[in-house]
């Protein structure tokens, strides 16, 4: 059998051993990511992807903020756009902003003690119509009052020689008249009453907001978690508004996970609404981008570990709203993806989606994005958001959200 004259090193089978050792060597160097970044990057800008007409975005911009007042804004002007587009039928609304902290009327502590003065005092009460919604009356303390009067009021000192028979008459025309005297306070202290709890509503702009968050009943919130990984047990448990109607428990194993590792990004704790606003929202998801070590985004964490429990992202819950979907009918599938009805989006192992960005088109953005102020001032119909994924965040500078990219 006749060798071959080639040099080893000039073999295919060589060329294949060095190359593959030099990607062995240098698969977890600087260089190759940065390629890796910007092959990925790239890859994006040469793609044609069609984005989705039924996406809107509605941007907290410069111009809103100049119209509107300085950022932060009261929460009383969230609740009013929530009601113009749920009025338009939007299908559903993703807001970005964290409400982690209640918003408290300096001035509300002060108006809800002279309410609480009034009822401690029985010069007004709370009583309920025929509708059972709630209304002011005259309180306890006018009955007690008239009762003291009949029963128990002093007599009057008789005048010199004045008849008995006249006598009693005066002593009960000064009785009538300061029972008069009281029924002509009873209303005047139920109406104050009433508009003092009428100022209550209105300097209670979390209430406020979340009287439109359930009315919509389509509002999906936003958490946030700190990744890490956990060394103990949790510092505080998941608020049941989140546990009972967010996190994920269809999940599937078909990759032995706990052999493999293969388990969603761990977390040490999180930030959530606050009760009042995250109780009424259709759901609660993480808003969490990791970023790359260019200061990019490459990728969301459609799932996220606490302690044993998954919870999805917000892109996750607003999909799973939008084809009319519950979380119960989100299939997490361990080391593989995620399932939402009929829609498959692969991961990796970690649960983690590649972002994909799309372009302008013809020199617009590729999303439709209005002003919040255009919208809410009426400069743009509310009715060309029927029917639309609608999401409200920010672009302008200093707000201090996470921007809509």
């Amino acid at each position: 059998m006749k060798k071959s004259n080639i040099a080893i090193w000039k073999r295919d089978w060589f060329l294949a051993l060095i190359l593959s050792a030099l990607f062995l060597v240098f698969s977890q160097s600087a260089l190759l990511q940065s390629i890796e970044r910007f092959a990925y990057d790239w890859g994006l800008r040469a793609s044609s992807g069609q984005p989705s007409d039924r996406v809107a975005v509605i941007a907290i911009d410069d111009e809103s903020i100049s119209n509107i007042g300085r950022w932060p804004w009261s929460r009383e002007i969230h609740a009013e756009m929530i009601d113009v587009l749920s009025e338009a039928g939007a299908k559903v609304i993703g807001h970005t902003s964290f409400f982690f902290e209640p918003q408290r009327d300096p001035g509300l502590d002060i108006v809800e003690s002279i309410g609480i003065y009034l009822e401690d005092f029985g010069l007004a009460a709370t009583d309920f119509d025929a509708d059972g919604f709630p209304v002011s009356v005259p309180g306890y303390g006018f009955e007690e009052l008239r009762a003291v009067i009949n029963d128990e009021w002093p007599l009057l000192e008789p005048g010199e020689d004045e008849d008995p028979e006249a006598f009693a008459e005066r002593q009960a025309a000064s009785i009538e008249n300061l029972s008069f005297a009281i029924e002509a306070l009873e209303l005047p202290a139920a109406e104050l009453h009433t508009q003092v709890f009428a100022a209550v509503e209105a300097l209670d702009v979390d209430q406020i907001l979340a009287n439109s968050v359930a009315e919509a009943g389509n509002v999906v919130l936003p958490m946030f978690f700190y990744v890490g990984q956990p060394l103990g047990n949790p510092d505080m448990a998941m608020p049941s508004f989140i546990s009972d109607t967010s996190a994920l428990f269809n999940i599937q194993d078909n990759v032995q996970a706990a052999q493999n590792g293969l388990y969603p990004l761990e977390s040490l704790g999180f930030e959530t609404p606050i009760d009042v606003l995250g109780s009424w929202a259709a759901g609660v998801g993480h808003l969490n981008a990791l970023l790359d070590v260019d200061g990019g985004i490459r990728s969301e964490p459609l799932v996220l570990d606490y302690f044993g429990e998954s919870y999805p992202s917000l892109s996750l819950l607003l999909a799973a709203q939008s084809l009319n979907l519950s979380v119960d009918d989100v299939v997490v599938k361990l080391g593989e993806g995620v399932d939402v009805g009929g829609l498959s989006i692969g991961t990796d192992d970690t649960l983690q989606m590649n972002t994909f960005f799309y372009t302008e088109q013809n020199g617009l953005p590729p999303f439709q994005v209005d002003s919040f102020y255009d919208v809410i001032s009426g400069a743009i119909p509310a009715s060309k958001y029927q029917d639309k994924i609608v999401l409200i965040g920010s672009t302008a500078v200093g707000s201090g959200w996470v921007p809509l990219r």
